[in-house]
Protein backbone atom coordinates (compact mmCIF):
# COMPACT_ATOMS: atom_id res chain seq x y z
CA UNK A 1 0.00 0.00 0.00
CA UNK A 2 1.18 3.29 -1.32
CA UNK A 3 0.07 6.35 0.19
CA UNK A 4 0.34 9.92 -1.93
CA UNK A 5 -1.05 12.94 -2.99
CA UNK A 6 -4.49 12.58 -4.92
CA UNK A 7 -4.20 13.37 -8.38
CA UNK A 8 -6.98 14.61 -10.83
CA UNK A 9 -7.41 11.17 -12.35
CA UNK A 10 -7.86 10.07 -8.48
CA UNK A 11 -11.21 11.98 -7.89
CA UNK A 12 -13.98 9.61 -9.26
CA UNK A 13 -12.75 6.97 -7.07
CA UNK A 14 -12.10 9.37 -3.79
CA UNK A 15 -15.97 10.28 -4.46
CA UNK A 16 -17.17 6.74 -4.55
CA UNK A 17 -15.19 5.60 -1.43
CA UNK A 18 -16.81 8.59 0.72
CA UNK A 19 -20.20 8.23 -1.21
CA UNK A 20 -20.04 4.69 0.34
CA UNK A 21 -18.26 5.27 4.01
CA UNK A 22 -21.89 7.94 3.72
CA UNK A 23 -19.29 10.78 3.95
CA UNK A 24 -19.85 14.52 2.45
CA UNK A 25 -18.23 14.49 -1.51
CA UNK A 26 -20.50 17.51 -3.17
CA UNK A 27 -17.99 19.86 -2.50
CA UNK A 28 -14.95 17.85 -3.81
CA UNK A 29 -14.18 20.28 -6.87
CA UNK A 30 -15.30 23.55 -5.28
CA UNK A 31 -13.25 23.72 -2.15
CA UNK A 32 -9.50 23.85 -2.29
CA UNK A 33 -8.27 20.65 -0.70
CA UNK A 34 -5.63 18.88 -0.64
CA UNK A 35 -5.86 14.68 -1.04
CA UNK A 36 -4.24 12.04 -0.43
CA UNK A 37 -4.71 8.59 -0.80
CA UNK A 38 -4.10 5.23 0.03
CA UNK A 39 -3.60 3.01 -3.15
CA UNK A 40 -2.73 -0.80 -3.59
CA UNK A 41 0.31 -0.78 -5.60
CA UNK A 42 -0.56 -4.27 -7.16
CA UNK A 43 -4.23 -3.40 -8.25
CA UNK A 44 -3.47 0.43 -8.62
CA UNK A 45 -7.07 0.74 -6.67
CA UNK A 46 -7.61 3.42 -3.98
CA UNK A 47 -8.19 2.07 -0.76
CA UNK A 48 -8.38 5.02 1.32
CA UNK A 49 -8.59 8.78 1.26
CA UNK A 50 -8.28 11.79 3.34
CA UNK A 51 -8.49 15.38 2.98
CA UNK A 52 -6.89 18.53 4.15
CA UNK A 53 -8.66 22.46 4.08
CA UNK A 54 -6.26 24.68 4.64
CA UNK A 55 -7.15 28.05 6.72
CA UNK A 56 -3.77 30.09 7.25
CA UNK A 57 -2.55 28.56 10.61
CA UNK A 58 -5.32 26.14 10.85
CA UNK A 59 -6.88 23.29 8.68
CA UNK A 60 -10.14 21.28 8.64
CA UNK A 61 -9.71 17.71 8.23
CA UNK A 62 -12.03 16.38 5.76
CA UNK A 63 -13.77 12.77 5.55
CA UNK A 64 -11.01 10.30 6.49
CA UNK A 65 -12.40 7.01 4.55
CA UNK A 66 -11.53 3.29 4.37
CA UNK A 67 -13.05 0.67 2.02
CA UNK A 68 -13.95 -2.15 4.35
CA UNK A 69 -11.73 -4.73 2.52
CA UNK A 70 -8.50 -2.55 3.75
CA UNK A 71 -9.91 -1.65 7.41
CA UNK A 72 -7.76 -2.88 10.33
CA UNK A 73 -4.39 -2.50 8.65
CA UNK A 74 -3.28 0.58 10.43
CA UNK A 75 -4.53 2.21 7.16
CA UNK A 76 -6.33 4.92 8.69
CA UNK A 77 -3.67 6.82 10.83
CA UNK A 78 -1.28 6.20 7.70
CA UNK A 79 -3.88 8.47 6.04
CA UNK A 80 -4.03 11.19 9.22
CA UNK A 81 -0.13 10.99 9.90
CA UNK A 82 0.70 12.02 5.79
CA UNK A 83 -1.68 14.39 6.33
CA UNK A 84 -0.62 15.63 9.59
CA UNK A 85 3.15 15.98 7.83
CA UNK A 86 1.75 17.69 5.04
CA UNK A 87 0.37 19.80 7.17
CA UNK A 88 2.73 21.04 9.58
CA UNK A 89 5.08 21.45 6.01
CA UNK A 90 3.09 24.24 5.41
CA UNK A 91 2.73 26.23 8.50
CA UNK A 92 -0.57 24.70 9.92
CA UNK A 93 -0.15 24.83 13.85
CA UNK A 94 -4.04 23.29 14.23
CA UNK A 95 -6.06 20.98 12.69
CA UNK A 96 -10.06 20.52 13.66
CA UNK A 97 -12.63 18.05 12.40
CA UNK A 98 -16.49 17.23 12.72
CA UNK A 99 -17.56 13.47 13.02
CA UNK A 100 -20.71 11.75 13.43
CA UNK A 101 -19.17 8.24 13.44
CA UNK A 102 -15.51 8.40 14.21
CA UNK A 103 -15.14 10.82 17.89
CA UNK A 104 -13.66 7.86 19.63
CA UNK A 105 -10.93 6.82 16.96
CA UNK A 106 -9.89 10.16 16.49
CA UNK A 107 -9.79 10.60 20.48
CA UNK A 108 -7.68 7.56 20.73
CA UNK A 109 -5.37 9.53 18.60
CA UNK A 110 -4.52 12.43 20.61
CA UNK A 111 -7.78 14.22 19.62
CA UNK A 112 -9.81 16.71 21.89
CA UNK A 113 -12.81 18.03 22.11
CA UNK A 114 -13.90 21.29 20.90
CA UNK A 115 -16.63 23.39 21.18
CA UNK A 116 -17.97 24.56 17.61
CA UNK A 117 -17.44 28.56 18.93
CA UNK A 118 -13.81 28.30 19.80
CA UNK A 119 -12.95 26.85 16.41
CA UNK A 120 -11.41 30.05 14.51
CA UNK A 121 -13.78 31.67 12.05
CA UNK A 122 -12.32 31.17 9.52
CA UNK A 123 -12.44 27.71 9.65
CA UNK A 124 -16.16 28.10 10.73
CA UNK A 125 -16.79 29.41 7.35
CA UNK A 126 -16.47 26.50 5.43
CA UNK A 127 -19.02 24.31 3.88
CA UNK A 128 -18.35 21.25 6.81
CA UNK A 129 -19.64 24.10 9.72
CA UNK A 130 -22.20 25.98 7.67
CA UNK A 131 -24.31 23.05 6.17
CA UNK A 132 -22.53 19.67 5.24
CA UNK A 133 -22.27 18.54 9.04
CA UNK A 134 -24.90 18.40 10.88
CA UNK A 135 -24.67 20.38 14.90
CA UNK A 136 -24.94 17.19 15.78
CA UNK A 137 -21.37 16.08 14.73
CA UNK A 138 -18.66 15.80 17.50
CA UNK A 139 -16.07 18.69 17.33
CA UNK A 140 -12.87 18.21 18.18
CA UNK A 141 -8.85 19.78 17.53
CA UNK A 142 -5.33 18.26 17.57
CA UNK A 143 -2.47 20.78 17.53
CA UNK A 144 0.30 19.80 15.72
CA UNK A 145 3.25 21.93 17.26
CA UNK A 146 3.96 19.32 19.28
CA UNK A 147 4.43 16.88 17.05
CA UNK A 148 7.76 16.28 15.61
CA UNK A 149 9.55 14.82 13.08
CA UNK A 150 12.20 12.07 13.13
CA UNK A 151 14.98 13.42 11.18
CA UNK A 152 16.21 9.92 10.60
CA UNK A 153 12.88 9.16 8.57
CA UNK A 154 11.27 12.40 8.51
CA UNK A 155 8.26 10.79 9.84
CA UNK A 156 5.98 11.47 12.75
CA UNK A 157 5.96 9.39 15.76
CA UNK A 158 3.29 6.91 16.43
Amino acid sequence: MIVRRAITEDLEAIATLLREALLPHSDLLETPIVLFVAEDAVKGKICGAIGLEPYGTDGLLRSLAVESGCRNRGLARTLTQALEEHAITIGIERLYLLTTTADDYFRRQGWADIDRGQVPPAVRTSGQFVDICPASAHCLVRGLASLETDPATDTLPP
